[in-house]
């Protein structure tokens, strides 16, 4: 029963209205905690029970009113995210009580807020649904229905997330174990300006500076065994950059000054490649490591005049079933993938049928060596400019494509529609006599030219344009219809033979160019062998070779000399070999004991010697001979392919 009004309160009647009967011993623990009693106790505040807080006073009697839900004014109640969203899920230290009659009785009526970069003060209407009964399972006066207030709170600076970052892990390089990453921007935050980071230099991931990113990990090493496969995963450090994310002066993110940290998504490291592109072939000229060269002329198009290719892994992850590609774009690209232009067919394909030809993209699996492939490339119509047209191929392994090994280019030009000719053609070799000599080079173009000589001796006239050049000097000029001729001009060659080259290039297009070979014979050796007989330096009356010795009883040959030096002067110094028809009384060495019937890579002598070259030496004694019985030995000396 409840307690009365008025009157006299009786211990039994407390007892009776906590639920014991009359009789039960009086428990005022029970009291205080089923009439919430605890200090600072309900009604006045003071600490302990007085009977004036028992008498009449119910606390769950009455209406459900807002404090009850938000009792103290400080207690806002709810909390906003810095990105905006009102938190629909208060924790139970916000508000008087959160699970009231084991329910949740809020109703959120605000809306969404706008993300903001400087704090603001935000205020919401709270209704709040009216729970039937209170805790001591007593109902309110005014259930059901609803109560309602406001409430206030402040909406922090937005702060950056890893979400919001776009820096990203593009792959492992399989043939250096470079990590290739990116360090993006905040694009994906809430502000309208977006801010590009920057790689730290040196690579950093602690006390980052604003805006910039670090990475945990820059290089994994080379994967060197064929078919190795490693997954790979990094962490960026990222420097919270300052600025106004929303273009506001003096906005910022809430958390600049602190360092995100942002796992990456997992990439393979697959083994190191090698790969090699029509190299087996006569199409492609390799002109440096990666980088081949391939050209048409101005009227070679289409699949007739296709030239093959072939497609070489040497090393890597599963290299009999890699993956391959070959991509072309426009443009002349270096070894290291630098230059070149962008990416599209223009006039050019690769392909592997007349029937199917293929415009900007062509896969294959494993190596097609040997040149034994299918694989074609052609331009697709004439060139009709009189420019040249540049395209490259990119050709590179799967998950391997990165310099040196891994990619390999090709440079494919495709020549104007000028007119160039030359008549001789180039790489043709002008061959003029020992003396004074001359030959003549007919050029036809629409094209200035330019021109030059190298070589000691040679020049070069352009009868046309009445001027000359030697080397280290070049002619310009323009061809005089319908064609130009040039005269190469030698002066008389008194020494060894001589070597040049006659360049001769278009204006403005290098790679038009004609080389021709220049070779001009030695002049005469006018050769004289000298021998060495008493201790002085003769000439041996002879006009021709080979040269005979008879050995007798007189001079210069007599007994009981045991050797004869020799020396060979010529007008210029030339190597020569020396040889003897037979050893069977005399034979040759380069000191006096002989021992061998030819020798070579002597230099000859341009004064009169003073030192022997060679020697003759007599292999048997004296004794056996007598002054009837001679012995001739042949001697025979060879300069180059020729033998005196």
């Amino acid at each position: 029963m409840a307690l009365p009004a008025s009157g006299e309160i009786s211990m039994s009647m407390i007892n009776l209205e906590i639920g014991n009967s009359a009789i039960t011993q009086i428990d005022f623990e029970a009291i205080a905690l089923e009439y919430n009693l605890e200090g600072p106790n309900y009604s006045d505040g003071v600490a302990g029970l007085s009977l004036g807080e028992l008498y009449g006073l119910n606390p769950a009697a009455g209406d459900f009113i807002f404090s009850d839900a938000y009792g103290i004014p400080s207690d806002s109640g709810w909390t906003i995210y810095n990105y905006g969203a009102i938190d629909l899920s208060p924790t139970p230290d916000e508000g008087t009580n959160n699970t009231i009659d084991g329910l949740n009785p809020f109703t959120w009526r605000s809306t969404t807020y706008t993300k903001v970069f400087s704090p603001i003060t935000r205020t919401a209407t709270v209704v709040v649904d009216i729970p039937q009964y209170d805790t001591l399972n007593q109902g309110y006066n005014n259930y059901p229905g609803t109560v309602s207030g406001t409430i206030s709170t402040i909406q922090p600076a937005y702060n950056l997330t890893t979400a919001d970052v776009s820096t990203q892990l593009s792959s492992v390089r399989s043939q250096t174990g470079e990590v290739i990453w990116y360090a993006g921007n905040d694009s994906s935050g809430p502000g309208s300006v977006t801010q590009n980071f920057t790689k730290s230099s040196p690579n950093i991931t602690t006390n980052l500076p604003a805006g910039q990113v670090g990475i945990s990990a820059t290089n994994y090493g080379i994967l060197s065994n064929t078919d190795s496969v490693q997954s790979r995963t990094v962490n960026f450090s990222i420097g919270v950059p300052t600025g106004a994310p929303d273009g506001v002066s003096g906005n910022q993110y809430g958390n600049v000054g602190s360092t995100l940290t942002k796992p990456s998504a997992t990439v393979s490291q697959y083994s190191s490649a090698s790969i090699e592109v029509g190299l087996q072939g006569p199409n492609v000229i390799e002109t440096a490591a990666g980088l081949g060269s391939m050209t048409f002329e101005y009227n070679e198009f289409g699949w007739s005049n296709k030239k093959k290719l072939d497609v070489d892994i040497l090393t890597g992850y599963s290299p009999s079933t890699m993956v391959w590609g070959i991509a072309i774009s426009e443009g002349n690209v270096s070894n290291d993938g630098t230059g070149g232009g962008g990416p599209g067919p223009g006039t050019f394909k690769v392909a592997t049928a007349d029937a199917n030809p293929q415009s900007m993209f062509l896969s294959g699996t494993g190596p097609v060596a040997y040149y034994n492939s299918n694989i074609y490339a052609h331009p697709t119509t004439e060139n009709t400019t009189s420019a040249q047209i540049q395209h490259y191929l990119m050709c590179t392994t799967t998950n391997n494509g990165d310099s040196p090994g891994g990619i390999f280019y090709i440079n494919v030009n495709q020549n104007p529609n000028i007119t160039f000719n030359t008549s001789p053609v180039s790489n043709t070799t002008i061959t003029l006599a020992n003396t004074a000599d001359n030959s003549n080079v007919i050029l036809q173009t629409q094209l200035g030219y330019q021109a030059e000589i190298t070589g000691s001796g040679f020049s070069v006239y352009d009868g046309d344009n009445v001027q000359s050049a030697t080397p280290g000097n070049e002619i310009t000029g323009n061809v005089s219809a319908p064609s130009n001729t040039f005269t190469v001009n030698a002066t008389a060659n008194t020494g060894p033979a001589r070597s040049g080259t006659f360049n001769l290039w278009a204006t403005s297009y290098d790679y038009l160019i004609k080389t021709f070979i220049i070779q001009q014979a030695a002049g005469p050796l006018n050769e004289s062998l000298y021998t060495n007989i008493g201790g002085s330096w003769s000439a041996l009356l002879f006009s021709t070779f080979p040269y005979t010795i008879q050995q007798s009883a007189t001079s210069p040959f007599a007994f009981p000399i045991t050797s004869f030096g020799f020396a060979l002067k010529t007008d210029y110094v030339e190597s020569y070999s020396v040889s003897i028809d037979s050893d069977d009384y005399l034979d040759i060495g380069l000191t006096s004991t002989g021992g061998s019937t030819s020798l070579s890579n002597i230099d000859s002598q341009t004064t009169t010697p003073s030192s022997e070259q060679f020697f003759v030496s007599i292999g048997d004694s004296g004794g056996q001979y007598s002054n009837t019985v001679f012995r001739e030995t042949v001697i025979s000396v060879t300069f180059g392919f020729e033998t005196m």
